[in-house]
């Protein structure tokens, strides 16, 4: 029973909110102690003038996108259209509340959906199987090395509520927060379609039990919502930039290349990013690390077929593989985040040694959060 106690979801939020506040003194001592990137800060996108602030330290990179896109919406023709509009609305929302606080508004919403992320993490794995396996799942994911990106003004810690709440609805099979899951998603990260694969394995894999059970039409409008909610931002980049494929081609302004096309040239893929590319530590585009950490989910992938549900290795392997092999593996310690099956498989991997990932992923974590903070490429 007190094994039960100390795996439970009270220590697992208190764990999720002290994590957060050390995340926030890091920034403030990096703030008064440690120089700015300023070289990258103005060789990039910035939409503020001018560094220097607290708040600043929040929203490097990507954030200047969120930032300018919440106060200024769509344009045509502009960079920052790559990005999804789910997270800017919410800010922009979030800082009419605020009184034109953008960032603020950007930072609480980041903060805000990652500790309701973690929380439906936990209340699906322990549907799935236990406490203990949640606890652990929950505080590896937490701890892992592009974590701290929840805490920032980027979209990761909307992406891992949606998600979340998605598989949370599954196992639950409470039936509106599935289909609002599966509407918002698509409007919040590229990778939010990619939920219809492993949706639909759920599907199949079900579908003998829900003939019986006379259910089978509600799991079939998850794909339909997903598939509206796709529509609706095609529909929402037309009305505001006069384009509906207006967010395609503003990557054509970044250097990382990512195409569709490229997933059926799977040995070009490998020819450029493995053999013909000139590594270095952490490049944009030839970075050693993003390479490594691809090669540690390759390794991980039979575990993760192993120890969890099929539709949780479907989603493995598509959100895993498909921001690899579309493009130059550009920022891809960033995308592994997001796979929790990953980190569900290393516990049941490493059984009560679980914990000793925590001694790699911490100093990891908070080498590669200072690096951001400080405005130096990350991911």
């Amino acid at each position: 029973m007190s094994e039960n106690k100390h795996y439970s979801l009270t220590n697992l939020v208190i764990i999720v909110v002290l994590s957060k506040i050390v995340f926030l003194a890091l920034v403030y001592v990096c703030w008064k102690t440690l120089p700015f990137a300023s070289g990258y800060f103005y060789a990039n996108f910035h939409y503020i003038p001018q560094h220097g602030s607290f708040w600043s330290l929040l929203q490097t990179w990507d954030g200047q996108h969120y930032h300018f896109l919440a106060e200024n919406n769509y344009l045509p023709s502009n960079m920052s259209s790559a990005f999804y509009p789910l997270y800017p609305l919410l800010i922009y929302w979030g800082s009419w509340v605020l009184g034109g606080e953008s960032v603020a508004a950007g930072v609480i919403v980041s903060n805000i959906s990652s500790l309701f992320g973690y929380i439906l993490l936990f209340l699906t794995v322990q549907k799935i199987h236990d406490s203990k396996i949640a606890f652990a799942s929950t505080i590896l994911m937490l701890a892992s090395p592009s974590a701290f990106y929840t805490n920032v003004m980027y979209s990761e810690g909307l992406f891992l509520l949606l998600v979340m709440l998605l598989f949370y609805a599954l196992t639950h099979r409470v039936w509106s927060l599935l289909f609002l899951a599966a509407f918002l998603l698509p409007l919040s990260r590229p990778q939010g379609l990619l939920i219809a694969a492993p949706l639909g394995v759920y599907i199949l894999i079900t579908y003998e039990w829900r003939i019986k059970e006379a259910i089978i039409a509600k799991e079939n409008l998850a794909l339909l919502f997903l598939i509206l909610g796709y529509a609706y931002y095609l529909f929402y980049m037309q009305m505001e930039t006069g384009n509906f494929a207006s967010g395609f081609a503003a990557q054509g302004y970044y250097g990382s290349g990512f195409s569709v096309s490229n997933l059926f040239k799977p040995y070009a893929w490998f020819i450029h990013n493995f053999i013909e590319t000139d590594l270095h530590i952490h490049g944009f585009t030839n970075s050693a690390l993003d390479r490594g950490f691809f090669m540690f989910y390759v390794l991980m992938l039979y575990p993760i077929w192993r120890y969890t549900r099929k539709s949780l290795f479907v989603y493995a392997l598509v959100l895993g593989m498909v921001p690899a092999l579309s493009g130059s593996m550009m920022s891809y310690m960033r995308y592994i985040y997001i796979i929790f099956p990953l980190f569900m498989a290393l516990v049941m991997l490493s059984k009560n040694y679980w914990y000793y990932w925590l001694v790699l992923f911490i100093p990891m974590q908070t080498i590669f959060a200072v690096r951001h903070i400080l405005n130096h490429w990350q991911g």
